[in-house]
């Protein structure tokens, strides 16, 4: 329960802050709630399906979770500035359909990464990896009116939980090799 707390955790904190970048830079009306709304369902079955897909192959999984967390890594390095490069896509766009498609593909892919964790076969049961992603929900929702409040934990945020997908992207590699030998 403890990996789906920090992995999801730390997913859901990336959504609110790409929710709150999209609210102030962008119109919210109905089509760009429902491009979110889209893309947080489409994500969810994706990521079951990926799931289903490689679930006879004990090992698959976690290769697939730990190229996730490493690739997160070293993707994430000023996740800000990328954040700030989609909303800035989707608020350049040509249209309404280039920014409602851009923010379907923005909570499409974070909605995945979270829903690919939680389905796939790593050893926690479903209903304890759902639990942990409750309680990883609960505790950011909860706690962004103190993090708004302290600028150095806005600021280091996300350089700080970027080095969990290192740890998670260690810790996964390694139960691939386990379950693959």
């Amino acid at each position: 329960m403890l990996y789906s707390i920090i992995y999801v955790g730390r997913e859901v904190l990336e959504m609110v802050f790409l929710t709150y970048l999209i609210a102030g830079a962008l119109k919210i009306n109905i089509p760009t709630i429902v491009s979110a709304l889209l893309g947080l369902i489409s994500g969810f079955v994706g990521g079951f399906f990926l799931a289903e897909i490689l679930g006879p192959y004990e090992w698959a999984p976690y290769g697939v979770l730990a190229a996730m967390m490493i690739y997160l890594f070293f993707n994430t390095v000023n996740i800000k500035k990328h954040i700030d490069m989609h909303v800035e896509q989707a608020k350049n766009g040509i249209g309404i359909f280039a920014g409602v498609g851009a923010i379907y593909i923005i909570y499409l892919r974070e909605s995945m990464e979270i829903n690919t964790f939680i389905f796939m076969n790593t050893g926690d049961p479903l209903s304890q990896k759902i639990i942990g992603a409750g309680i990883a929900a609960i505790i950011v929702i909860a706690g962004i009116p103190l993090l708004m409040r302290h600028k150095l934990v806005q600021k280091n945020m996300f350089s700080i939980t970027r080095y969990a997908f290192l740890l998670f992207g260690i810790l996964f590699s390694y139960e691939a090799i386990e379950h693959f030998i």
